[in-house]
C-alpha cells in the first residue's frame, strides 16, 4: 500500500478511536446528568408536595383559630351570663330571707 494513504488511513483511524473516546465520554456525561435532573426534579417534587401540604394546614390553622376565637368569645358570653344569673339568685335568696 501507498506509504502516504497508509498514513492518512492511520491518521483517520486514530481520528475515529479519539472521536469514540469523546462520544463515550459524552454519553457517560449525559447519563449522569440526566440523572442528576431526575434527582433534582423528584427533590423539587417533594418540596411542592410539602408546600403544598404546609399551606393547607396554614389555611387549616387560620380556620380553626377563628372558630376557636369565636368559641372563646361565646364561652366568655355564657360565663358573663352564669355569673349574672348567680347574682341574681343571691340577690333573690338574699331578698327571700328578708
Amino acid at each position: 500500500m501507498n506509504p502516504l494513504i497508509r498514513k492518512k488511513l492511520d491518521q483517520i483511524q486514530s481520528l475515529v478511536e479519539e472521536m469514540g473516546e469523546v462520544l463515550r465520554s459524552n454519553d457517560a456525561e449525559v447519563k449522569k446528568q440526566h440523572a442528576e435532573k431526575e434527582a433534582l426534579l423528584q427533590k423539587e417534587w417533594k418540596r411542592q408536595k410539602e408546600l403544598t401540604t404546609l399551606n393547607r394546614i396554614a389555611e387549616d390553622y387560620d380556620l380553626l383559630k377563628s372558630e376557636n376565637d369565636r368559641l372563646a368569645d361565646e364561652r366568655r358570653q355564657l360565663k358573663q351570663r352564669v355569673d349574672n344569673l348567680l347574682k341574681m339568685a343571691k340577690s333573690l335568696g338574699t331578698a327571700f330571707r328578708e
